[in-house]
């Protein structure tokens, strides 16, 4: 009985591999020959519409940067931070003391932002911001971290007035990833310095907790450069 299954089986088993063969090079003959292909389609772009390419997965996936603007957008309101120490998403907001009041003559949104630009950027600023030209900076945080740079570019209203600017930590900055944008805005008759910060680095709890301290010695830079 046991010879009997055993042949039974060995012959199915040859005739599946004999089919199999013979299905292995008919589907090889079809794809060489193109039969079986949809009319003009290449076997490389029947694959490509199968199966999307690497670029076009990478394409689909959202960057570190927009990654972290969404988890900024759905954070709770106010300071806020997952990790003190190690890394994780973090936010804070900060509104400096009046810049100047609108009754004053010269205390227009365009001069603020030029005051802001030369020396509201961030800390330790050295030279002025230009709109529309590269700026990169050492923010030179306070420590034995080495470099701490970042890219600024200009904010912009509907109008294509500029009415602030935008820093994002390059990857030797300690606190990488990371986005700061700070705004003019009008407030119960005066100008003050918007700053919205967050990121998903390290020493969240830190950067939250000294957002006062840090930003508001460079809030004052740019009072006193009104008020000189």
């Amino acid at each position: 009985m046991t010879d009997s299954v055993s042949s039974t089986t060995s012959g199915q088993a040859s005739d599946s591999s004999s089919l199999s063969n013979d299905n292995s090079s008919q589907s090889s003959a079809d794809l060489t020959s193109g039969e079986g292909l949809a009319s003009g389609q290449t076997t490389q772009e029947q694959l490509q519409s199968a199966s999307p390419t690497t670029e076009e997965q990478l394409k689909t996936q959202p960057t570190e940067l927009e990654t972290l603007q969404q988890t900024q957008t759905t954070a709770p309101a106010g300071d806020w931070t997952e990790n003190w120490f190690s890394a994780g998403n973090h936010k804070y907001d900060h509104l400096s003391e009046p810049v100047c009041e609108v009754i004053q003559p010269e205390c227009t949104q365009a001069v603020v932002v030029d005051a802001l630009n030369s020396n509201g950027v961030h800390p330790n600023q050295e030279q002025s911001f230009v709109p529309g030209q590269e700026y990169v900076a050492d923010v030179d945080i306070p420590g034995p971290f080495g470099s701490d740079r970042i890219s600024t570019t200009g904010v912009f209203n509907e109008q294509g007035e500029q009415i602030g600017i935008r820093n994002e930590t390059l990857p030797d900055h300690i606190l990488h990833p990371g986005i700061v944008e700070r705004t003019i805005v009008l407030q119960d008759g005066a100008y003050h310095i918007s700053t919205q910060g967050g990121g998903a680095g390290i020493m969240g709890g830190p950067n939250t907790w000294f957002d006062e301290q840090v930003w508001s010695g460079v809030d004052q830079s740019v009072i006193n450069q009104l008020n000189q």
